[in-house]
């Protein structure tokens, strides 16, 4: 195969680039653990990262529907500070109707499952922001 000068110069610029280019992705590879070449889907780094997957999220949409329809408090009311045992006392109230339901309780026992979670998530914030637990 007779190559004219450019012809050998471009066919030894391909061989170069591509040689680099396999260096570049046996380096990249060596320091992760997938490789370019065999990987079939994308893929993105999950590792120390928080998983949601446990989490019920038509528990949490009940939760945020609840406090968004609350008429007796105003808007984020809970995040002032107030007394932790008083949110706990709620909590319990929610816990003993489920235990022991109550003869003419408007509320059912997901709704008062639902208050729990709000009690808690209010407990929690209380408890982080305003350094109100013991401990």
């Amino acid at each position: 195969m007779n190559l004219t000068n450019d012809e050998e110069f471009g066919e030894n610029l391909k061989r170069e680039i591509e040689k680099q280019n396999r260096e570049v992705l046996n380096s990249f590879s060596a320091n992760n653990t997938w490789s370019a070449s065999t990987e079939k889907e994308g893929i993105k780094e999950s590792e120390d990262k928080i998983d949601y997957s446990e989490l019920d999220w038509e528990y949490i949409d009940a939760m945020a529907v609840r406090m968004a329809e609350n008429i007796k408090y105003p808007p984020e009311n809970w995040k002032k500070p107030m007394d932790v045992k008083e949110l706990a006392k709620s909590a319990i109230r929610h816990a003993r109707k489920i235990l022991q339901p109550v003869e003419g309780d408007t509320e059912t026992d997901l709704e008062h499952a639902e208050a729990l979670g709000c009690n808690g998530m209010m407990i929690n914030y209380q408890l982080k922001n305003y350094n109100n637990g013991k401990g």
